[in-house]
């Protein structure tokens, strides 16, 4: 049997020394995670007017709390002042570095928020101006997109070979056997633009404080049985991996 590479030949005490440093960095990281959403979580809850209600920790013990029943509808006030401030037409302003190109600069104006739209950047802006009013941060994901759909065609096979024979190709003395074959169309291909949840964004590690320096950064999400599944028509998912996953 084919040993595997990351296999270390460690003495006892090295080795009882490394899976307890493993072990303080996982406990650590959940640890850290665990303050992380009890933290948002109190942000929203200020929000929504739960401060003070059963099952809600206090500060300290003994502490005493104060619900602000102004608190949702100073929310939705500040949410509808930044939208309306962001909401300029167009989103984008395009200038001509010289005379010559302001009819390029025209049409670039008309086609960039087409493009921002078609990715669903209206959708996202009032998202994140709502994340970004409830918690100390928003996040926004803007990248490519490509969905494919598999799609099937009617073709014609040759009754001696099984292979398919194009029309400009069919003997008319010929009858021949009725066949489908899988066409990969293309359904959507271009800019993603959408808000990420807050809570759902997670940094690698967990309890490290720059972004910028961070090994990495992920998020979660929730899929359905139904949803992975057309995900593999749909999006191209790794047909194997969805039933490993189910």
């Amino acid at each position: 049997m084919q040993k595997s590479p990351f296999d270390l030949k460690l003495d006892p005490e090295t080795r009882e020394q490394l899976e307890a440093e493993v072990l303080r960095r996982i406990n650590a990281s959940i640890s850290d995670m665990s303050d992380r959403s009890r933290m948002l979580e109190q942000y929203a809850d200020q929000i929504e007017g739960l401060i003070g209600s059963p099952g809600n920790n206090s500060p300290w013990p003994g502490s005493s709390e104060l619900n602000d029943p102004l608190t949702m509808e100073q929310f939705l006030t500040s949410q509808a002042m930044v939208s309306g401030a962001m909401d300029r037409n167009p989103p984008v302003m395009v200038e001509a570095t010289s005379q010559d190109d302001e009819e390029n600069a025209s049409v670039q104006e008309s086609y960039i928020p087409l493009k921002l739209n078609e990715g669903g950047f209206r959708q996202a802006k009032s998202d994140i101006i709502f994340n970004a009013l409830r918690y100390p941060v928003a996040i926004a994901y803007i990248g490519y997109k490509q969905a494919v759909r598999e799609e099937w065609e009617e073709i014609e096979l040759d009754p001696v070979t099984g292979l398919e024979v194009v029309e400009d190709e069919q003997d008319p003395n010929v009858k021949y056997d009725d066949g489908y074959k899988s066409i990969p169309t293309v359904i959507a291909d271009g800019l993603e633009v959408r808000c990420v949840d807050t809570p759902d964004f997670f940094i690698y590690p967990a309890n490290h404080t720059d972004l910028q320096r961070a090994n990495g950064c992920g998020e979660r999400m929730f899929w359905s049985q139904d949803e992975l599944l057309a995900g593999i028509d749909d999006l191209g998912l790794d047909e194997h991996q969805v039933f490993k996953l189910l």
